[in-house]
């Protein structure tokens, strides 16, 4: 899943002011705390199984969220979760009427204390670029862990490799397909240690 190279001139100075004024504007992303597990896991099922590249979000069990904080917009069609460790999971939009759902997602994440996250493939870890995170780590696609379902489809075939990120303040340069292809490689478990070695010693 490839996108054009980008300028690695272009920068990006984070999202905490310009993702609030996005949602004070156009108000088309308003997301409200929830302690419901339960309906933000069938909210986010529901949003994978309606979407072609809904199997690109992990789904998240009532357990998974259990000390998770949740947010949904009031028609619960979009929203995430951040973690205890401050990792950012579960982010959906199921509305196709409504577009700029990820900028105004990482905008409240941040301000939130998400600080790390993993997508598949270039153009999501560029969407995420844009907000702020830098990729780190990269782990090739592993089709052994993909079951071979129809829902599967669009991971088995463009096979996707998983980005690391990790927010970082200020400035950041975007990266362009070479930066992402001479990322470190590692397996996922490693790549998760060595993004948030970083993030704790910072």
């Amino acid at each position: 899943m490839q996108v054009g190279k980008m300028s690695t001139k272009r920068t990006h100075r984070g999202t905490r002011g310009h993702g609030r004024k996005y949602n004070r504007s156009g108000r088309k992303f308003i997301f409200n705390p929830t302690h419901d597990a339960v309906a933000f896991s069938g909210a986010l099922e529901e949003a994978r199984q309606s979407n072609p590249h809904g199997c690109c979000v992990s789904p998240q069990s009532p357990q998974d969220l259990r000390d998770a904080k949740m947010f949904l917009t009031q028609d619960k069609k979009t929203g995430f979760a951040i973690l205890p460790d401050g990792d950012i999971v579960g982010v959906f939009n199921g509305n196709a009427t409504k577009r700029g759902a990820v900028n105004a997602i990482m905008s409240q994440a941040v301000s939130e204390g998400g600080d790390r996250l993993d997508c598949y493939g270039i153009a999501l870890a560029t969407m995420y670029a844009r907000n702020g995170f830098v990729p780190v780590a990269r782990v090739p696609f592993a089709e052994e862990y993909v079951d071979k379902t129809p829902f599967n489809e669009f991971l088995l075939k463009e096979r996707p490799d998983v980005f690391v990120m990790k927010y970082a303040s200020g400035s950041v340069t975007m990266p362009d397909a070479d930066t992402f292809a001479t990322l470190p490689t590692m397996e996922y478990d490693d790549a998760m240690r060595y993004r948030d070695l970083q993030l704790n010693t910072r």
